[in-house]
């Protein structure tokens, strides 16, 4: 099993702990008082200065920060949207298998790029270790390219050693619209691929891919989440969602069990009309749009669990003329968004011209007010 020095803010705390120097008093000899320093270095160390929300970093032994192996196959991924909350959705389901009390995060480091090139090619006599099947058919007989990236977290827990791998998270985003060529340089053509055979696919991938991490050195027993990304088509601005995901436990060859994740993401106004949260926004825009005449349009992206909104990140495009307008038009924004937006949601607002994010508004589900600010 690899291990880890632990290296978390370690060279940061001890400037701040070195800094104070153990007095004798009544109470504590010197020895005692070295105790005491030990023991809040500890903590320091193994504090998460970002709060629970946020993994704390795995470092490697000479404290530095390691990037994924694999780090260019996302960018496979038909959209930016899709290459954002493939990542971000794969870590928040990764918190409720590994908790961020317990455990530190690190990118990918035991599928390199190479490797996971030929999984996710096509099954042929040149890449036998394609997980596509096997080109084959015309038109819409076509045999479509059901994965189109994979991502792989890796997660470490402390011990007396260091940090032991504890446990890794793959994430398998699914087409839901293959892109290709028929011909060399010719037109993109699609295929649609029905989500019921997406998912079917995606399982078989899933526990061959299990399969084939049993074989690498160090993660024969390494506990292994699976999740299934139904990738959005290029052209739809709410993004994907995870649909499924399985735990393969430690040394088993497969998924043991899978779990249906019921999430949706909808675009505000094109969708939400006929909603208590789609009308919220719709008064909200046109408050927002009366007061500020600068604004070129404002969406809002709503992602759903189980049915229920559970976060809204609103983004506003306008012309930028000056700083008092910016700091005027942000106040009105936290006015109205607390007058017309659901008060129990987490919510962001980011507003944009041509040169750039020009303020943000974010709050909690349980905060009471918004936290503004609006860039230099």
């Amino acid at each position: 099993m690899k291990r880890k020095k632990l290296l978390i803010f370690a060279s940061l705390s001890l400037f701040f702990l070195g800094a104070c120097r153990p007095e004798v008093t009544e109470t504590g000899s010197p020895e005692e008082a070295s105790e005491e320093v030990e023991e809040d270095e500890s903590a320091a160390v193994s504090r998460n200065q970002l709060g629970d929300s946020y993994y704390r970093p795995a470092l490697d032994e000479e404290g530095h920060y390691l990037t994924s192996q694999n780090r260019g196959i996302t960018l496979n991924l038909n959209s930016g949207i899709n290459l954002n909350l493939f990542e971000k959705d794969l870590i928040r389901l990764s918190q409720e298998q590994y908790p961020t009390s317990e455990y530190y995060i690190q990118e990918g480091q035991y599928l390199p790029e190479n490797m996971v090139r030929s999984w996710i090619g096509r099954k042929s006599e040149e890449n036998p270790e394609g997980l596509n099947p096997a080109e084959e058919g015309e038109g819409d007989d076509r045999v479509p390219r059901y994965l189109n990236s994979i991502l792989e977290l890796d997660f470490f827990k402390e011990s007396e050693d260091g940090l032991d791998l504890s446990g890794i998270s793959i994430g398998l985003a699914l087409n839901t619209v293959d892109y290709y060529t028929a011909v060399q340089f010719g037109p993109t053509l699609e295929q649609e691929v029905s989500e019921g055979k997406m998912l079917e696919e995606g399982k078989n991938i899933a526990n061959e891919i299990v399969r084939r991490i049993r074989e690498i050195e160090g993660l024969e027993e390494i506990p292994v989440m699976i999740s299934l990304y139904k990738q959005a088509p290029k052209d739809d601005l709410a993004g994907g969602v995870h649909i499924a995901r399985g735990n393969s436990n430690s040394g088993s060859t497969v998924i043991d069990s899978w779990e249906d994740i019921n999430e949706d993401r909808k675009i505000y106004p094109l969708a939400g009309q006929s909603s208590a949260e789609g009308n919220a926004f719709a008064n909200f825009q046109s408050e927002v749009e009366a007061f500020f005449p600068n604004i070129s349009g404002i969406t809002g992206r709503a992602h759903y669990i189980n049915e229920r909104l559970d976060s809204l990140t609103i983004n506003i495009m306008t012309q930028f003329y000056g700083e008092t307008e910016m700091i005027s038009y942000t106040q009105y924004l936290k006015q109205s968004a607390a007058t017309y937006l659901p008060a129990d949601l987490a919510i962001e607002i980011v507003v944009e011209s041509s040169a750039g994010v020009e303020a943000f508004l974010e709050k909690g589900p349980a905060d009471a007010e918004f936290y503004s600010h609006v860039f230099d």
